[in-house]
């Protein structure tokens, strides 16, 4: 942060920040994280691991917290044994739904489209059906989400509000004008076919 402040040069944060003046656009990680469990839980999963992407990122801590603040509200607790930290990655999720299958989840909610590819993937190789076996859910609604098989259920980020917002807040900065320090923007759950409701 403060390298950042020595530099005279305008700069915004992008979906992670840290604390002070400078103006940050990011998605409600908290509510999504919420979205996705409460929708777990309506579909009667209660078993719930979640794969996580780097802890020091305001992404994953946001979207675990919401995760485990909708579940406790519905007396459900997030087993520490059920989260799995990595990356944003394949391997991250192939790692992480080794780990997670031992304890006998029936839902899967990767931190990112990324990782859900790799628990497909992984799942699948091992005899386990998705989502007749184990529910997966991701977040980004990547390209690739509606080819993947089964299309995926995921949390779509909006790409374009967050360009918009990025470009605006970036000229009022130039121009002297003023900005709002914080754009928090909703996502949007996106349903199709890797989610089984068991309820």
């Amino acid at each position: 942060g403060s390298l950042l402040e020595s530099l005279d040069i305008p700069y915004i944060f992008l979906d992670r920040y840290i604390p002070g003046d400078a103006p940050k656009v990011f998605v409600d990680n908290e509510a999504s994280g919420r979205k996705v469990a409460q929708m777990l839980y309506e579909a009667g999963h209660r078993k719930i691991g979640v794969i996580t992407g780097q802890m020091c990122l305001n992404s994953s801590e946001n979207r675990l917290s919401g995760v485990k603040k909708q579940l406790e509200e519905h007396g459900v607790s997030l087993d520490d044994g059920n989260i799995y930290y990595g990356k944003y990655n394949v391997r991250t999720g192939r790692d992480g739904a080794a780990a997670l299958i031992k304890n006998g989840v029936t839902a899967i909610f990767a931190f990112n489209d990324l990782q859900a590819y790799g628990v497909i993937s992984y799942l699948k190789e091992n005899g386990v059906r998705v989502p007749e076996d184990v529910s997966v859910v991701g977040f980004d609604d990547d390209e690739f989400s509606v080819i993947v098989e089964p299309k995926l259920t995921t949390v779509k980020q909006p790409i374009h509000e967050i360009s918009l917002s990025i470009c605006k807040t970036m000229l009022a900065v130039l121009n002297g004008e003023s900005y709002d320090i914080q754009t928090k923007l909703a996502t949007e759950l996106v349903l199709r076919d890797s989610v089984k409701v068991i309820a």
